[in-house]
């Protein structure tokens, strides 16, 4: 009976595993996510009206390591959490995703106003948000001032999720 038993309990420790993961193949297991871990930081001042899409980004890289992340067209992020400071006060600071430098309908990730100088604004998305295939994280705010965020979440290679 005990020889019986054991492969059985394998078996199902096996499927209780395999159900830790939902639909699109997002892990529940924060140590193990379905992809490359990053961090992702955003220095400066500008976010007001940034020159270009690019000049809106924020700088990505690879955990651990340090290495810049550059996306391919059918890359995905997933954030799953930021934290914003900003130097003024009364100052709407936005994350969001996207093809240009306007935050439109759907692409908000993160919205926050600083109260005072020195404001500093975090959040740990209990659903992690996922941005459109190809699309870097950016930021904008509403005053030209010095805005300093951080970023974490994985990056998604085509093939392997979502």
């Amino acid at each position: 009976m005990k020889r019986l038993l054991i492969p059985i309990v394998t078996a199902v420790l096996i499927i209780v595993g395999a159900l830790a993961y939902d639909s699109q193949g997002q892990g529940a297991d924060p140590l193990h996510p379905p992809g490359v871990l990053f961090h992702g930081e955003f220095n400066g001042t500008g976010a007001d009206t940034p020159a270009s899409e690019i000049a809106a980004r924020f700088d990505l890289y690879e955990a651990g390591t340090g290495a810049a992340i550059v996306l391919a067209a059918t890359d995905r992020i997933v954030i799953t959490d930021c934290q914003t400071i900003c130097n003024t006060s009364a100052n709407v600071i936005q994350i969001f995703d996207g093809a240009d430098t306007t935050v439109n309908d759907g692409e908000r990730i993160f919205h926050a106003i600083s109260g005072s100088v020195g404001t500093n604004a975090q959040v740990v998305f209990s659903t992690p948000r996922v941005l459109a295939a190809g699309s870097y994280p950016k930021l904008r705010n509403s005053a030209a001032t010095q805005v300093d965020a951080s970023i974490h979440g994985y990056v998604v290679r085509k093939g392997t999720g979502l």
